[in-house]
């Protein structure tokens, strides 16, 4: 899941960063045609839409190694801002939505000017989609760190390839390594360290006890 809200996070934001390009285009031809009376909302479009293409340029860039917390939390509250500042820009450009284009002296210019109208509505719900992402992708961030990979926080269920995996025929050999040299033997059978006679430490050294030359004496009694 993590994967696939970064992918559509990172098709996304060239969208954006091409819709904003187009609004701010649009807003600078009608600058160069105003001059010198150039109306406020005229410039407040022009700097969200340019704001706006620097930002997806920088954030297509940005969401393909961003994995901090900071970063994310950093996008995330962008995103936000350019959805609302796309939503002004929409409400500044709205007599555009109402008006006529067969009856203008410049069809195209009307024309140019509804379709900025419609980008605009659509990169507010870009920029909208793009936080919500951000926001799914910081929650996966903080998860992990809390957690650690695991299966139960959707981060991994495959086991790693390097951890050492002990073989099912060598298990239970490290309780039995300290008692190879102990021989014990009751009444002709064999039986467990429990049950039998274990030589003390050092006593092969004493040569108290010598398979070779079979049974000797040790503390009184006959070993076998």
């Amino acid at each position: 899941m993590p994967i696939l809200t970064r992918f559509l996070s990172f098709l996304l934001r060239p969208l954006t960063m091409l819709l904003s390009l187009y609004v701010l285009g649009a807003s600078s031809y009608h600058i160069s045609q105003s001059r010198p009376h150039i109306s406020r909302s005229l410039y407040a479009v022009t700097v969200i839409s340019g704001a706006a293409s620097l930002w997806g340029l920088l954030s297509s860039i940005t969401s393909i190694c961003a994995k901090r917390g900071t970063t994310l939390c950093t996008m995330l509250l962008l995103d936000a801002v350019f959805s609302g500042g796309f939503i002004a820009v929409s409400i500044l450009l709205r007599h555009a939505a109402r008006t006529d284009c067969g009856t203008q002296d410049q069809p195209t210019v009307c024309k140019v000017d509804k379709a900025a109208f419609s980008v605009s509505v659509a990169n507010a719900v870009f920029f909208l989609l793009l936080a919500l992402l951000t926001h799914r992708i910081l929650a996966a961030y903080k998860r992990t760190r809390a957690f650690g990979p695991g299966p139960e926080n959707g981060y991994s269920t495959t086991p790693s390839a390097s951890a050492p995996r002990r073989k099912r025929w060598t298990r239970g050999t490290d309780e039995t390594e300290g008692d190879t040299g102990a021989f014990t033997r009751t009444g002709g059978h064999n039986h467990g360290f429990n049950g039998g006679y274990r030589e003390p430490n050092g006593a092969l050294d004493r040569g108290s006890f010598d398979p070779e030359l079979g049974a000797q004496p040790v503390r009184g009694e006959q070993v076998f």
